[in-house]
């Protein structure tokens, strides 16, 4: 009688551990940068990054709905993602964002992952 639950307990942590929730703040899959922008002011510049095949909408608030990822550089964490994120684009290598707020349609990025 344990051998079949102990195999229904294997079985369902190999379902549920592989799975993926995705919603507004859980990480994007990895996908190449297509374009980094620099825009704004000297007094309040900010990062626009567009991805290959953009990002699904899943992953962003309903109320971001443009494709144009933004990086806020007043601070040093903004600085620091932007180091990430050109260091990603002149390697070729993937990265993903997590991204739980907008500033106004755009998805405001807020961690970073190579």
């Amino acid at each position: 009688m344990k051998k079949p639950l102990v195999m229904l307990g294997v079985l369902f942590s190999i379902v549920f551990a592989n799975s993926s929730f995705a919603g507004p703040g859980t990480w994007t899959p990895a996908k190449a940068i297509q374009n980094i922008i620099i825009e704004g002011s000297s007094a309040s510049g900010r990062a626009t990054v567009v991805m290959v095949g953009g990002i699904e909408s899943v992953y962003m608030k309903s109320t971001c709905f443009s494709r144009y990822l933004t990086i806020d550089l007043e601070s040093v964490m903004g600085r620091s993602m932007l180091a990430l994120v050109l260091s990603a684009k002149a390697s070729g290598a993937t990265i993903s964002f997590s991204m739980p707020s907008c500033v106004g349609s755009r998805p405001l990025v807020s961690l970073v992952r190579i």
